[in-house]
């Protein structure tokens, strides 16, 4: 595994660039570069992965130099093997961590090795998937069976902008070398994300569990992302080398749908559950488990015909408290700086000069009428904030 970390000069800022590409979507190469003259008996290969996201990764060549834009690629051919299944490469891309991950406790133990019985002592052998679904024609039923839920910790205020998980299809076995050898899964139609309120430790029982759902958000199937990142110790009684893929899940969550906790110190619930209209799918989908990491086990919780909830925490095979692979994402909520007429989060000479061009004016420019609440005049109420938060955000 290579590991790169850019300066903040060096740094890829999307929002510099979408006006340049269609639908917000980028490509990223990566070359190895040796000096000339050399000669390399092993030459550095990119690693490639299965199931690619949209488009498969291509090779091409390229006219002019790498270090400069005017590189323009040459004969873009797409990326497979020779039974024509497309590839992607293996890459992640990361960024401000202390500022975009809001919880984190991912799903780290994938088998790295051919066979089950070369690497059984390797790792955390009790991993397993929880099933976590229905087969409903609408959500709306309150009888849902059976939802797996975790709980995390909140230390900010900031909104939740984005989850991702890791889940499998039980029974599912996928070998590279035969990828026809059992039926591929059928994704599910959706999902259900939903964050509860903490019934602690004591309260009724002796773990604690969710209480109410207060925030639930829909991934529709064009909204989330699946890809296959790896394999577990499954699947189950499915006979031959252990191969049951690992895909992780993202979906970004719109800004009118972000969840907003109340206060900076809580302890919520995130339950995942995957939909499917009747008969549709063709293996159960499961939330893979991980090594317990915070506070409580995971639980599983099932509702009675009157829609009431009975919660019981999870184990391993082991009898030890696991918990659920998942992270939760948020952004760096900047507070606007009043004052910061041209929008460039500070206050300087640049805002004074449209403040003093709309002087008294009439009618007044919304943007210079600073004053809480707003007065529909340009006055020395408005210079006021002006001078106040004079060099804010420098």
């Amino acid at each position: 595994m290579y590991l790169v970390k850019l300066a903040n000069d060096e740094q890829f800022r999307p929002a510099d660039h979408t006006g340049s590409t269609e639908d917000g979507t980028f490509w990223i190469s990566i070359a190895a570069e040796y000096p000339d003259g050399t000669y390399v008996e092993f030459p550095w290969g990119w690693d490639t992965r299965p199931n690619p996201w949209q488009q498969p990764a291509v090779t091409f060549q390229v006219t002019g130099s790498l270090q400069t834009s005017v590189a323009v690629p040459v004969g873009v051919t797409p990326l497979g093997n020779t039974m024509g299944d497309p590839y992607d490469m293996a890459f992640e891309l990361d960024g401000d961590r202390d500022n975009i991950i809001k919880w984190e406790q991912p799903f780290v133990n994938f088998w790295r090795g051919f066979h089950y019985w070369d690497i059984r002592f390797a790792g955390w052998k009790l991993y397993h998937d929880e099933k976590s679904m229905i087969e409903k024609n609408e959500f709306e039923d309150p009888n849902i069976g059976r939802l797996v839920a975790d709980d995390w910790k909140c230390n900010d205020a900031k909104p939740v902008t984005a989850v991702s998980w890791w889940g499998s299809y039980i029974g599912y076995k996928y070998d590279p070398a035969n990828p026809d050898a059992m039926v591929p899964p059928i994704s599910p139609s959706y999902f259900i994300l939903q964050i509860w309120d903490d019934v602690p430790a004591g309260i009724d029982g002796p773990y604690s569990h969710p209480n109410d759902a207060i925030w639930t958000y829909r991934a529709e199937a064009d909204a989330y992302t699946e890809l296959m990142v790896g394999f577990d110790k499954e699947p189950y009684n499915v006979p031959g080398p252990s191969r049951e893929p690992v895909f992780r899940y993202s979906v970004a969550i719109p800004d009118a749908n972000q969840f907003q906790q109340s206060s900076d110190e809580a302890i919520y619930w995130l339950s995942i559950l995957a939909v499917y209209p009747p008969s549709v799918k063709n293996y159960d989908w499961g939330w893979t488990n991980r090594r317990h990491l915070f506070n409580d086990d995971a639980v599983e919780g099932t509702q009675d015909v009157g829609g009431t909830w009975s919660w019981h925490n999870l184990q391993d095979q082991a009898g030890n408290g696991q918990d659920m692979s998942f992270v939760i994402f948020s952004s760096e909520s900047e507070e606007e700086v009043q004052g910061d007429i041209d929008g460039d989060n500070d206050v300087d000479f640049y805002d004074y000069a449209i403040f003093a061009a709309a002087w008294l004016v009439e009618p007044a420019d919304p943007l210079c009428d600073l004053a809480e609440p707003a007065d529909g005049n340009i006055d020395i109420l408005d210079l006021a904030v002006l001078c106040q938060n004079w060099l804010v955000g420098k």
